[in-house]
């Protein structure tokens, strides 16, 4: 798993490099083996979760200074491997994290959510909005996000996997996205 998660090293240079931010990508952790078809979904989940940390997580090189922060972003991907059969991989940034009040008010404007029952939305309830289909931050469609699609995709790929999603985010710190799930072939299970 891990030596296939270095292709996101060029990802995320190339996004970067186009979106005029300075990245660090990191890769660590333990080397961990997944069936193909298990790789292949969480490879799905991944590369969504890289290009959001990229394109929405992490801010351009004067608004970190602005904020007094390094103006090199960091990117960390960690694979550990929790006992025989169970994986974590952590996907995390130190950029903007989110917003869960904002993200809950877009989703009322896109009409996605009512305001009645968004009020009664714990932090999390809101953070997970960020998974309803056609949800998306990005004003503007861009080549690189902003379509309506990933997070949803994200989902789904996780619960194909029947993995377990953490998601911790603190404003100005950055975001953490943690699946774990099992490394065992599901059809071995059955």
């Amino acid at each position: 798993v891990k030596f296939s998660l270095f292709r996101y090293q060029k990802v995320v240079k190339e996004m970067s490099e186009n979106l005029g931010k300075k990245i660090k990508f990191s890769l660590i952790g333990e080397e961990c083996s997944l069936d193909r078809e298990s790789l292949n979904i969480l490879q799905e989940a991944m590369v969504h979760l890289v290009r959001n940390a990229v394109d929405h997580g992490i801010e351009k090189p004067n608004d970190r200074l602005a904020k007094g922060k390094n103006e090199v972003g960091l990117l960390e991907i960690a694979c550990q491997k929790l006992d025989n059969e169970n994986i974590t991989i952590t996907i995390k940034d130190d950029g903007i994290g989110i917003d869960a009040n904002e993200i809950s008010e877009k989703v009322i404007k896109l009409g996605l959510v009512e305001k009645e029952e968004a009020k009664e939305m714990n932090f999390e309830e809101k953070l997970n909005l960020i998974f309803l289909p056609s949800f998306s931050t990005k004003e503007s469609v861009t080549e690189i996000s902003g379509r309506g699609i990933g997070m949803d995709v994200v989902k789904k790929s996780l619960s194909l996997l029947d993995a377990e999603l953490n998601i911790k985010t603190v404003i100005n710190q950055g975001t953490s996205f943690s699946l774990t799930f099992s490394s065992k072939s599901r059809d071995k299970v059955l």
